[in-house]
């Protein structure tokens, strides 16, 4: 009697081996870069190794379950099924555990399915012409159909997608040099200089631009600092260019213990006991002391350096003046650690002990860092989830203890002037002990429209979060730019956003290249230095006006927000659902010839279409007809009248194919109308529209409309005035929007205020 395995050899056909082949062969296709870009905390080989090792067990399972039924009952051809479905089967089970998208089983299953169509109608073909046999015309087409298939399903996968190129890179090179030229301050102009094209230059070159040859750029030193402790970076083994310390991380992750900690420590050679203190850092040559700006990089695979990933902001930055520290927290990359609710915490304690750290050697006359550090003047920036930890670490000022264990201290005892974050997360840590709001800080948050990986735009809680109290000297901007996308924050984790098999699906073409996108960054991020730390509030000028406005043109692909101390808004929509009353009490809205007037919560992007923490008003028009009134409440009005003051508002674009236009009036009590259109200002350019998934299938489900991001105006009252002379602002009552410059459209509207400026 043949055995089980004889017996299932047997079942399969010839095109059923070669079937299951080539489904072995898929497997492996897509199961190794899956697991290469995980970070289950094994490292790159350990997660491929553990990723096969579970398709196999399932695999295992399935066939120990199935195929003795099958051959008990003499069902050879599903014997033969059940040996080609099952590695199927295995494989999306896991896909889908590490890649939590509703459509990875099907879409795995399809590649698979042309693999096995493809492997076995190549198989018969083969066998065929070995017997010197001509395949039947069945044999034949089917074969010729899983080529097509597997061509055009390749060729398909392998283009970057259809439409327009990727964007224009923003030019906010121009807008930078014009903005620096006026400044006072030489620390401004050469900076211009050296960011020209995001080059640096000579100190000749540059002390043409800024006046001052002799004081333009500085060399750059990088130290690195490690513990010294046994562990997969041989530069912080061996403890870098200086010792450090090693810290105890346990009481903040307690539910790390166990196998997931074996085989944690196994792979990086150090418990969460003695978690080393390791980083990278960028002096500059012959200064100081100097702002220190700490850099925090997110959850990426743990094959990838991450932080190393920043040089170009730590060169960059260095070099005209800053200390740039980029710290290592690898090791809590993965899973098992990112799912424990302390792992927030973790990061931003690590946030704290790297300051701590910095300040010791700061006072150490043998120390590289010794008398190098003003930590007095102190800018947090973080990517992804660490764009999250330094906003928290913010939060932690003046709290006893974590969530879970009150006699756990995580207060941050530095004042960090300023807080960037790049594509950050938002909620993924809100412990009842944190203060709701952040005050006296700075913010500025990046996002880009690429971003398929943090596909909304969750940096805006935080900024919705941070509350500027007046006179404070402090403001708070983001910026939304078109063609950006997730990981190109970062030089070392490449340019897709998602792994294979789900990078193939990505519409590329409108991806901005790296180079340019940390140019961007890079460009943004001095500027709001240069305001925050060296108060050159010239710089706020890139974030407050509209793209589109002064000297940039053609006019860039970004959207900015801005709020600052010398704001006082009366009406942002948030107070509640009566869309006839204003914020401030004794203000009231009206309307006339609209086709949509309610207030709403704004969405993301994502496919739930997840509520924003914002509120706004929606605004619809038709035959260039229709109008929205503001009454504004009685206090507002000394605003109004204070010098340099200028009405503020907040517009986003609902469509994604028209520009809209509109004339903003303020109507004073005697009747008197001044105004003015929009479109002098910065024009209301249309949503954000890119394409993030190159299927029009997939892009509607997974993405449940634009982006929806508010773009700030500025119109100083003055222009209104000299629209019309007998207006006097002191008897101001009314702003009105008119709908009389585009024929159609829909806009939201929010946060509608005076601003004065504070800091003339």
């Amino acid at each position: 009697m043949r055995t089980a395995r004889q017996a299932a050899a047997a079942s399969l056909t010839p095109a059923l081996r070669g079937a299951l082949v080539a489904v072995l062969a898929g497997v492996l296709l897509l199961a190794v870069p899956v697991a290469a870009r995980t970070g289950m905390g094994l490292g790159t080989a350990g997660d491929i190794a553990a990723t096969l090792l579970a398709i196999a067990i399932l695999t295992t399972v399935q066939l120990a379950v199935v195929l003795p039924l099958t051959l008990r009952l003499r069902w050879p051809r599903a014997t033969g099924m059940v040996l080609l479905v099952a590695p199927v089967f295995a494989l999306t089970v896991v896909l889908s555990v590490l890649l939590p998208w509703p459509f990875t089983t099907a879409y795995v299953i399809a590649l698979l399915a042309v693999c096995a169509w493809l492997g076995g109608s190549a198989t018969a073909v083969l066998v065929a012409w070995r017997k010197h046999a001509r395949p039947n015309a069945r044999t034949a087409i089917g074969a010729a159909a899983a080529v097509t298939l597997a061509l055009v399903s390749g060729a398909w996968l392998a283009h970057d997608g259809l439409g327009p190129d990727a964007p224009p890179a923003p030019r906010l090179t121009t807008a930078f040099e014009a903005i620096s030229h006026a400044a006072a301050s030489a620390r401004s102009t050469r900076a211009a200089a050296a960011f020209h094209e995001g080059e640096a230059v000579s100190a000749d070159a540059a002390g043409d631009a800024a006046g001052d040859a002799a004081d333009v750029l500085f060399d750059v030193r990088h130290i690195v600092y490690g513990s010294g402790t046994p562990q997969r970076r041989g530069d912080y083994a061996a403890g870098g260019d200086i010792a450090s310390r090693t810290v105890d991380l346990r009481p903040l992750i307690r539910g790390f213990g166990g196998w997931k900690a074996w085989a944690h420590q196994r792979y990086w050679g150090f418990g969460l006991g003695e978690t080393p203190l390791n980083g990278q850092a960028w002096l500059p040559v012959g200064e100081g002391p100097v702002p220190v700006v700490l850099v925090v990089h997110g959850q990426h695979a743990t094959g990838s350096n991450a932080e190393t990933g920043y040089r170009y902001l730590g060169e960059l930055l260095a070099g005209h003046g800053f200390a740039v520290v980029a710290i290592d927290q690898n090791f809590l990359s993965g899973p098992w650690i990112a799912a424990d609710e302390g792992e927030m915490a973790a990061r931003s304690s690590l946030i704290t002990e790297h300051l701590a750290l910095l300040n010791e050697w700061n006072d150490d006359a043998t120390s590289p860092f010794h008398g190098r550090l003003d930590l007095q003047r102190l800018v947090l920036v973080g990517h992804s989830r660490g764009g999250e930890a330094v906003t928290k670490a913010a939060r932690f000022r003046g709290v006893i203890g974590t969530p879970h264990d009150p006699d756990v201290g995580l207060a941050f005892p530095f004042q960090p002037r300023g807080v960037i974050a790049l594509a950050p997360t938002d909620g993924m840590y809100n412990p009842t002990v944190l203060p709701g709001a952040v005050r006296d800080i700075s913010y500025l948050v990046l996002h880009g429209s690429q971003d398929s990986d943090v596909d909304g735009f969750l940096g805006n809680g935080a900024y919705q979060r941070i509350r500027v109290r007046e006179g404070s000297g402090h403001f708070k901007a983001a910026v939304y730019i078109a063609g950006a996308n997730h990981v190109q924050f970062n030089q070392v984790l490449g340019s897709d956003d998602l792994p294979n098999p789900l990078s193939w699906l990505l519409h590329r073409r409108a991806l901005l290249p790296p180079g340019e996108q940390q140019h961007i960054t890079g460009l943004l991020v001095a500027a709001f230095l240069e305001a925050v730390i060296n108060g050159h509030d010239d710089f706020r000028e890139l974030f407050r006006r509209p793209p589109g406005t002064g000297d940039v043109s053609p006019p860039p692909r970004y959207v900015t927000r801005f709020d600052d101390d010398g704001t006082h808004l009366f009406d942002t929509f948030e107070e509640d659902t009566n869309r006839a009353t204003t914020t401030a009490p004794g203000g009231r809205h009206a309307a006339a010839d609209l086709t949509v007037w309610r207030e709403e919560v704004m969405r993301l992007r994502d496919r739930y279409a997840s509520p924003q923490h914002n509120r706004a008003v929606q605004l619809g028009w038709r035959d260039g007809r229709g109008a929205f009134e503001v009454h504004v409440p009685a206090d507002a009005i000394r605003h109004a009248t204070a010098t340099g003051a200028s009405l503020v508002l907040s517009l986003a674009n609902v469509s994604t194919r028209m520009t809209a236009d509109l004339t903003v009036e303020l109507v004073a009590a005697d009747g008197e109308v001044a105004a003015i259109p929009l479109s002098r200002f910065g024009g209301l350019a249309p949503a954000f529209g890119d394409r993030l998934w190159k299927s029009v299938l997939l892009e509607r489900f997974m993405v449940r409309g634009p982006e929806q991001v508010l773009q700030s105006y500025e119109i100083p009252v003055h222009e209104f005035r000299a629209a019309n002379p007998r207006f006097n602002p002191a008897t101001l009552q009314v702003v009105r929007l008119r709908f009389d410059r585009t024929p159609a459209g829909e806009i939201l509207l929010d946060d509608i205020g005076f601003r004065r400026r504070l800091a003339e």
